[in-house]
């Protein structure tokens, strides 16, 4: 395994874009949007945009842009 590429002091404070997932109860889709203060993992989430079932935010994470 590679060793990891040290962090610059600018990326470090650089603020991560931060997403929430939710997943239907019914059919099972998933749909990921921006996190929403509040929001946490177990909760009730948006009706199903494909059954209107009732969904359950499964997943919280902040993704790295991609390197240059």
């Amino acid at each position: 395994m590679a060793a990891p590429i040290p962090m610059t002091t600018s990326e470090k404070r650089m603020k991560l874009p931060v997403f929430t997932v939710d997943e239907c109860l019914n059919c099972h889709m998933k749909n990921k949007r921006a996190f929403k203060m509040g929001d946490y993992v177990f909760a009730a989430g948006n009706p199903c945009q494909s059954c209107k079932g009732n969904t359950m935010i499964i997943a919280i994470f902040a993704e790295q842009p991609p390197r240059r």
